[in-house]
C-alpha cells in the first residue's frame, strides 16, 4: 500500500496542476469556483492524515466536474469587461465550444475570443444567442440554433481535412 501511494500521489499532484493549468487556458466561465475546486483537493492531498482513497476522490470529483462541464450549457448574469469597461451582461456557455455575451437591452452581443482573451462585439447574432439562452434557460423549445463559433486553428484544419476526404470520396 506505500509503494501504491508513493507512486500515486504524484500522478494525483501532477494531474490537479495539469487541471489548473487547463482551467486557467479554458473559458472565463465561473473561475472562481473553479480554481476554488482545485485549491480545495489541493489541500486534501497535501493533509498529511487524508487517506490514499479520499485523495483520489477529491482529485476525481474535481476531474469529473471539469468534464461534466464540457457537455453542459449554462446561462448566468454577471459583469464582463469590454475595451477597459465593466458591462452588465447575460452569459451563456455553451459547453467549451462558446462563451456569448449579451447586454440587458439585448442589443450588442459579445463573443469570447481565446486568442485575444477578451470579449468582442459581434456584428448581428444577437436574435441566434437570444433563443439560444431561452433553450438553456428552457423558455423556447430545442431547436438548432446558428451561433457564431470561432474555431481554433487545429479544428480548422481538421475541418479543412475531413471537407478534402469528403470530397475525394463523392469523387470515387
Amino acid at each position: 500500500m506505500e509503494k501504491v501511494e508513493m507512486e500515486l500521489l504524484p500522478v494525483l499532484e501532477s494531474t490537479l496542476k495539469r487541471l489548473g493549468d487547463f482551467v486557467n487556458k479554458d473559458l472565463p466561465m465561473e473561475l472562481e469556483l473553479r480554481l476554488k475546486s482545485i485549491n480545495t483537493s489541493q489541500s486534501v492531498l497535501d493533509d498529511y492524515d487524508m487517506t490514499l482513497p479520499g485523495k483520489t476522490r477529491a482529485v476525481l470529483d474535481t476531474l469529473i466536474s471539469e468534464v461534466d462541464m464540457g457537455y453542459t450549457v449554462g446561462v448566468r448574469e454577471d459583469e464582463i469587461e469590454v475595451n477597459g469597461q465593466t458591462r452588465q451582461a447575460k452569459l451563456l456557455r455553451v459547453g467549451r465550444i462558446g462563451l456569448f455575451a449579451l447586454t440587458p437591452d439585448g442589443r450588442t452581443a459579445y463573443v469570447w475570443d481565446r486568442e485575444q482573451k477578451r470579449y468582442i462585439a459581434l456584428k448581428g447574432g444577437t436574435t441566434d444567442i437570444v433563443q439560444a439562452m431561452e433553450i438553456a434557460e428552457g423558455i423556447r423549445i430545442i431547436a438548432l440554433s446558428r451561433l457564431p463559433v470561432i474555431l481554433p486553428e487545429s479544428a480548422e484544419s481538421a475541418q479543412a481535412e475531413f471537407a478534402e476526404e469528403g470530397e475525394s470520396i463523392e469523387n470515387n
